[in-house]
C-alpha cells in the first residue's frame, strides 16, 4: 500500500465513528481520472454537520527538508486553482513525508500556490496533461510527528467551519 493510501486509510478509520452514514461518502474515488474535474480523496459529512461535506486531499510530501513539494495532476491544478469554479475543491489537505511527519493545510493556504503553478503553465503555454506538477508547500507550520496531532487539527478546522456538531 502506498504511503498516500495508508495515510488516507488511517485518517478515514479515525473519523469513521463520527461520519454521517446517511450522506454520501467518497473515498479514493477519482475513477481512474475519468471524472470531468478532480475529486478530493475523502469526502464525507460529520454527524450533525451544519454545512456541506468536508473534502480532504491526501498527498505525499517530497523534499520536506528543503521546503517541501506535493505532486498534482494537471487536472487537479486546473480544477483546484483559485480561478476555477469547481465546487469540489478540497477544504483541507493532509500530507505525510518519508520520515513519517504529518502536515495539515487549509485550502486557503494551498490554493494560491496552485494558482501560481497554473499561471506558470498558462504563461509558458505548457499543454495540460503533459505531466504532473510539483507545487511547493509550507512544511514548517502545522506539522506533527504523530497522526493524532493532525487529526486534532482536522477536528479544529471542521469546528471552525461548522462542519461538525
Amino acid at each position: 500500500m502506498s504511503l498516500e493510501n495508508a495515510l488516507a486509510a488511517n485518517v478515514f478509520a479515525s473519523v469513521l465513528p463520527w461520519v454521517n452514514r446517511n450522506e454520501p461518502i467518497i473515498f479514493m474515488h477519482d475513477q481512474g481520472g475519468t471524472n470531468a474535474n478532480a475529486v478530493p480523496d475523502l469526502c464525507f459529512n460529520f454527524v450533525g454537520a451544519n454545512s456541506g461535506p468536508i473534502r480532504i486531499e491526501f498527498k505525499v510530501v517530497k523534499h520536506s527538508r528543503n521546503g517541501g513539494t506535493v505532486s498534482l495532476t494537471d487536472k487537479q491544478v486546473k480544477s483546484w486553482c483559485g480561478s476555477s469554479t469547481t465546487l469540489e475543491k478540497p477544504n483541507c489537505w493532509i500530507g505525510v513525508d518519508e520520515p513519517g511527519n504529518y502536515y495539515f493545510w487549509e485550502q486557503t493556504v494551498i490554493e494560491p500556490l496552485i494558482e501560481a503553478v497554473f499561471q506558470r503553465i498558462r504563461n509558458l503555454a505548457i499543454p495540460l496533461g503533459s505531466r504532473n506538477q510539483n507545487v511547493p508547500v509550507p512544511v514548517s507550520a502545522r506539522a506533527s510527528s504523530e497522526l493524532i496531532g493532525t487529526f486534532r487539527l482536522l477536528l479544529e478546522f471542521a469546528n471552525q467551519h461548522h462542519m461538525c456538531a
